[in-house]
């Protein structure tokens, strides 16, 4: 599991980045751009992976970074370095956000929206499995959490604390087993193909969402004491599917069960563990998370800590 710590004095921590310690999602964002451009509303540092400080900057400053044969390179003004290793932005200060300058990521629906600001780290590596250069964001569990635009504004406190417990304990099997994409930089994507993680200009246009997560904060999905991988979709058709029928092989949280509501719709999504139409109508009908959680995962338990 990747940790960042907090370090030493305050003096210290003017000059080098302070870590979070809560587990660190590792999240694609997309392909990179020839020339990434940066910024942050605090100050901030481009360095390694291993932590090796390569230039400082001060807050609202421009800075690029590019990938070519084996080398990065990180511009700011006519001073250029370089490094063999990945480079990252990091602001100074975990409540400070990077800025990818020339990332698009605008919903259908608004396209003054731009969701390229982040929490954490935005890393620029490349890829020898695929032969492509990524942006990364490294940043804290509860952070990614709070960023995951599965969910609305709008809806109610109890499905909000319900999905983002399944999301939290699903990010956290992941950290925990680097295993899906074992062979990249990364530990998930921000797709729907893993989990549609949007960053921090999302959190700010929905603060139910982060009262959800702040509600939440550490609480996991766990069976015989392990965090599960908690799978969720959209909807069911009457009935959610074992592991078994969709995945193959067993496991005693992951079986079928009634889905009440969606008994006259057709199945979104693999159909295993948490419905999201389900959870929303139990919600309705005034169930707490914790046993929304415990009806579709069987045997388990809610419990607090990574």
């Amino acid at each position: 599991m990747t940790f960042f710590f907090l370090g030493g004095s305050t003096e210290a921590a003017q000059k080098n980045p302070q870590r979070v310690t809560n587990p660190v999602m590792e999240v694609k964002i997309g392909t990179a751009k020839q020339k990434n451009k940066f910024t942050s509303n605090g100050a901030f540092v481009v360095e390694t992976e291993d932590g090796k400080i390569k230039m400082r900057l001060k807050k609202y400053q421009h800075v690029s970074i590019s990938y070519k044969d084996g080398v990065y390179s990180v511009v700011r003004g006519n001073k250029t370095v370089t490094a063999k290793k990945p480079l990252r932005v990091t602001p100074l200060y975990p409540h400070k956000k990077v800025t990818v300058i020339n990332f698009e990521n605008r919903p259908a629906w608004n396209e003054n929206i731009n969701d390229n600001v982040f929490f954490g780290s935005m890393e620029v590596v490349y890829s020898e499995n695929s032969d492509e250069t990524y942006l990364v964001n490294h940043i804290g569990i509860e952070r990614y959490v709070r960023g995951i635009g599965e969910v609305t504004n709008d809806q109610s406190e109890v499905y909000l604390k319900t999905l983002l417990t399944a999301a939290r304990t699903y990010a956290l099997w992941h950290i925990k087993n680097p295993t899906k994409y074992a062979e990249e930089p990364y530990i998930l994507t921000a797709t729907d193909g893993d989990q549609i993680y949007k960053g921090a200009n999302f959190s700010k246009r929905a603060p139910n969402v982060v009262a959800a997560q702040k509600a939440t904060k550490t609480k996991i999905v766990t069976y015989n004491g392990v965090g599960i991988i908690a799978p969720y979709f959209s909807q069911s058709d009457g009935r959610t599917r074992a592991w078994s029928e969709v995945f193959g092989g067993e496991y005693a949280w992951a079986q079928a069960v009634d889905d009440p509501c969606c008994t006259t719709d057709t199945l979104r999504g693999h159909g295993v563990g948490l419905s999201g139409e389900g959870a929303r109508y139990f919600a309705d009908k005034g169930w707490g998370y914790k046993k929304i959680l415990k009806y579709y995962y069987s045997g388990v338990k809610i419990k607090s800590g990574y």
